[in-house]
C-alpha cells in the first residue's frame, strides 16, 4: 500500500496535481480536516516572548529539565557563559572529567 501512495504522489508532484488540489493561500479542508483555522488569530507575539525568556534563561545558565525542573548551572568560564557538562545540577556534584562513565 506505502508503495502505490509513494507511485501517486510522485507522478501528482510531476503532473502538477499537488498544485491543482492545493493552492497556494488557501486552507486545506476534507473529511477530517476543516478550513475554519485563521491564521491571524494565533499568539504569535506570546510564542515570541516565550521563545526570548527561554533564550535569555540559558545564556544565563537557567536550564529547564524536564520541562519543569530549572536549575542553574554553573560557568567554566568568567568572560563567556560556557557551561560545565559535568555537574549534577540534582546533587550539586561535579563530575571528574578523567572518570569513565561506566562499562559498554
Amino acid at each position: 500500500m506505502e508503495f502505490f501512495y509513494a507511485v501517486w504522489y510522485k507522478l501528482s508532484l510531476k503532473l502538477g496535481l499537488r498544485k491543482l488540489m492545493f493552492p497556494k493561500g488557501q486552507n486545506v479542508s476534507g473529511l477530517i480536516f476543516k478550513g475554519t483555522a485563521d491564521l491571524t488569530t494565533l499568539p504569535i507575539d506570546e510564542w515570541a516572548q516565550n521563545i526570548i525568556s527561554k533564550a535569555d534563561d540559558l545564556s544565563r545558565g537557567v536550564f529547564s529539565y524536564f520541562s519543569y525542573h530549572k536549575k542553574t548551572i554553573p560557568s567554566k568560564n568568567d568572560l563567556a557563559y560556557i557551561p560545565n557538562w559535568l555537574f549534577n545540577p540534582f546533587e550539586n556534584v561535579t563530575y571528574s572529567q578523567q572518570k569513565n562513565i561506566g562499562p559498554i
